[in-house]
């Protein structure tokens, strides 16, 4: 899924077309993005490996990938998954993912020195699918930033929309 926006919109996309799926619509801003590995199951069954990667797309404001600072949240249902891991994908500054709460993955990361490319691997959590009692349950998967993205020289993009990632669990 994808919300047009004057200056940075929260995307949703998947490698696996039965987890999620896009619309196309254009974005004037940047891009936010939470993709599911390829072959990822749909419904997850009990045991089953959810593995997302948040890529951020700077395309449209900033070339270069002109990220200072940016620091979000990946909100999950503890109920139906289990955190595993997470992998920071960003080289070139400092980065931490961490499970700030039952529910709620941390991430944030600072440098001084633009990326040198548009796209960029935030990073990569993993997550195990818990047993659930009913045939099918919905979730999301929600990334929001929790302070302002500004690039290296201190300058603030716009705030996004936060659009989740829809999934379902089975037995």
């Amino acid at each position: 899924m994808r919300r047009a926006f004057a200056g940075i919109a929260i995307a949703v996309a998947c490698a696996a077309p039965a987890v999620a799926r896009a619309q196309s619509q254009p974005s004037t801003g940047s891009v936010i993005s939470i993709v599911a590995a390829p072959g990822t199951p749909e419904p997850l069954r009990t045991g089953d490996t959810l593995r997302v990667t948040l890529v951020l797309d700077m395309g449209s404001v900033s070339p270069t990938g002109d990220v200072g600072a940016l620091q979000l949240d990946l909100q999950f249902p503890d109920s139906l998954l289990r955190y595993v891991s997470s992998t920071v994908g960003i080289a070139g500054g400092a980065g931490v993912a961490n499970l700030k709460a039952p529910g709620r993955l941390a991430f944030a990361f600072a440098r001084t020195q633009p990326e040198g490319r548009p796209q960029m691997k935030l990073f990569t959590a993993v997550f195990v699918a818990k047993p659930v009692l009913s045939e099918s349950t919905g979730f999301e998967l929600v990334a929001a930033l929790t302070d302002a993205m500004i690039s290296t020289s201190f300058k603030e993009y716009p705030r996004p929309a936060h659009r989740p990632a829809r999934f379902s669990t089975g037995r």
